[in-house]
């Protein structure tokens, strides 16, 4: 494990500078957009249009089997077609690219707080644990959409998934914000000097 752990952080270093970082930035909001806001055939909107804007679960910070399942009655057999669709033509690659994405911001990042500390940028790798529950949210949905209305048991996980998606998610963000702060604070402190 951590051989894939050193290899993960090796190719996401070898990566880590501004130019790649801003055309993987511009790849995730370009996608980001293009799935939530314009009404392709496996958005959000397409979705929302389909199922009268009942949503759907990826959005939410938590759901048990019971209110994924009465969502997935609400938006009906042509919503449940589409959120499929999302999933596998949108979210198949999407949680990959927004990890390598943050990962490279963080990796840069940390990197110029905390020069030659190498244990500390390895935290550049904590998007990739979002990616990891979005993926397993991603197959408990799918399961779900596929065997429906037939309870399956992964849909008492989808939740958790979801859960573990958004909070890694929150604490990237965070870490990402507090490095900021923290070299912006560098800089001021050093020009004083």
């Amino acid at each position: 494990m951590n051989h894939i752990i050193n290899y993960i952080y090796d190719r996401i270093r070898s990566i880590s500078n501004i130019k790649s970082m801003l055309i993987l930035l511009s790849m995730t909001l370009m996608l980001m957009f293009a799935v939530n806001i314009l009404k392709l055939p496996v958005g959000v909107q397409k979705i929302n249009e389909t199922a009268q804007g009942v949503g759907i679960l990826d959005m939410r910070i938590f759901y048990d089997s019971q209110t994924a399942y009465h969502l997935l009655d609400d938006i009906g057999y042509k919503g449940r077609h589409d959120y499929l669709n999302m999933l596998i033509f949108f979210d198949f690659i999407f949680p990959l690219i927004y990890s390598i994405t943050l990962a490279v911001i963080l990796n840069i990042l940390l990197g110029k707080i905390f020069i030659g500390r190498s244990a500390i940028i390895r935290l550049s790798l904590l998007p990739f644990l979002a990616g990891l529950f979005d993926y397993l949210e991603n197959a408990s949905i799918i399961t779900m959409i596929l065997y429906y209305p037939k309870v399956v048991s992964v849909s008492f996980l989808a939740g958790y998934f979801t859960f573990g998606k958004w909070l890694f998610t929150i604490i990237t963000i965070l870490v990402i914000f507090s490095g900021l702060i923290k070299l912006t604070l560098n800089i001021k402190f050093n020009n004083k000097s």
